[in-house]
């Protein structure tokens, strides 16, 4: 991604964590009501629909963490983590669901394939393809930061084939992506050029 995009996606998702804790910080705002007011700021000050998904995403990332924590009049239900994204309207659905990693490693500890196993329930192919790719891409980032070594994603390739087949190329395009877009276009390369890799995960 170029600079320039991903400086307005940055501006975007910022504006959508600023809009939550503005209307948090109103005593007459909480729960889901404080998720719809945001949500409403966004719409007014996006002109694209892309706009639209990166200030909402700043939105949903904070109503997952403050609802871990009963904030805000928030609350979690760790039997049903997606009952926020089920209640959007169609055009938040995504979006949302794309933003729960952090529940998900929660409820997991931190362990990849204990918080995959969370994206099994969702019925809905396109809801389940957002979260396991954000997911992969949270795995891959916690991996840049420790230094990981690429030839050690194997593990994590074994995880992403571990799951439905729906869901295993997308959570492997979760890991590539991150290291196209957080580290570099040569380890995004030999990530691709694993001899684990069979064919059609490389494709």
């Amino acid at each position: 991604a170029s600079e320039s995009s991903e400086a307005t996606a940055n501006c975007y998702h910022g504006i959508g964590h600023g809009a939550f804790h503005f209307y948090g910080s109103k005593a007459t705002l909480s729960g889901t009501a404080l998720t719809a007011q945001s949500l409403e700021e966004c719409a007014k000050i996006s002109d694209t629909p892309l706009e639209l998904d990166y200030c909402a995403g700043g939105v949903f990332a904070d109503a997952f963490i403050h609802s871990q924590m009963n904030d805000y009049g928030l609350s979690f239900n760790k039997k049903d983590p997606f009952a926020l994204c089920r209640e959007q309207s169609e055009q938040y659905k995504w979006i949302c669901y794309y933003s729960a990693k952090p529940v998900l490693l929660t409820l997991g500890d931190g362990d990849f394939p204990k918080a995959a196993s969370f994206v099994n329930d969702i019925n809905e192919d396109a809801y389940a393809v957002a979260v396991i790719e954000s997911l992969a891409t949270s795995v891959t980032m916690r991996n840049i930061e420790n230094a990981v070594s690429i030839v050690d994603y194997a593990k994590d390739i074994s995880v992403c084939r571990g799951l439905q087949e729906r869901l295993r190329l997308p959570c492997m395009q979760g890991l590539a992506i991150e290291l196209l877009t957080h580290s570099s276009a040569h380890d995004a390369l030999q990530f691709c050029n694993l001899s684990v890799l069979v064919a059609q995960e490389r494709d």
